[in-house]
């Protein structure tokens, strides 16, 4: 239902424009919130997927632990996140490939899951494919997302963050809200 999606730009008093979020403002929007039904954050970048012996620059997003369930999206195969493991920094590492991304890099093989690629310099588990037709929420000049990882697993799927603190600095305003 897009229709009751708001987006989150909070006003940037120094500029007098609008800006993104860091992710520690992200979790005080989603903790102190009384008013929407839940708040998303999610990042769209570059990555690069090896699998089969071939690389792939690909468009993904690194999103808050709770962003599917805050957009009521059901996979098409397989499973999305739970909160364990999109929560805690170093244990498995997983994915969830896009619908047309799964068809035409995999030939929509259901086998899919459960099969490791490499994301940037981590090996993440493919856990599960979006629903036919989902797109994510923005569609720009990018084109849609390939695939989808916990924010939390940012190091080892884009390499150059890895020298950032991408979960706990407060001047990387760098994650659009969606609620």
């Amino acid at each position: 239902d897009p229709g009751s999606l708001v987006s989150i730009y909070p006003r940037n008093r120094a500029s007098g424009g609008f800006t993104s979020c860091s992710y520690p403002e992200f979790e005080y929007y989603r903790d102190h919130n009384r008013t929407l039904s839940g708040v998303l954050a999610y990042l769209r970048i570059p990555m690069t997927l090896r699998a089969g012996g071939q690389a792939e620059r690909i468009h993904g997003e690194l999103v808050s632990p709770n962003y599917f369930t805050v957009l009521d999206v059901k996979p098409a195969l397989g499973r999305l996140f739970t909160a364990g493991e999109a929560k805690a920094p170093g244990s498995g590492a997983v994915v969830v490939l896009s619908h047309g991304f799964w068809e035409r890099r995999f030939g929509a093989d259901p086998g899919v899951l459960g099969r490791s690629v490499r994301l940037g310099d981590g090996s993440f588990t493919i856990i599960g494919v979006a629903p036919r037709g989902y797109q994510g929420i923005v569609l720009d000049w990018y084109g849609p997302p390939s695939a989808w990882v916990p924010v939390t697993m940012y190091r080892q799927a884009v390499p150059p963050l890895a020298e950032v603190d991408a979960l706990g600095s407060w001047g990387m305003q760098s994650y659009p809200l969606v609620a």
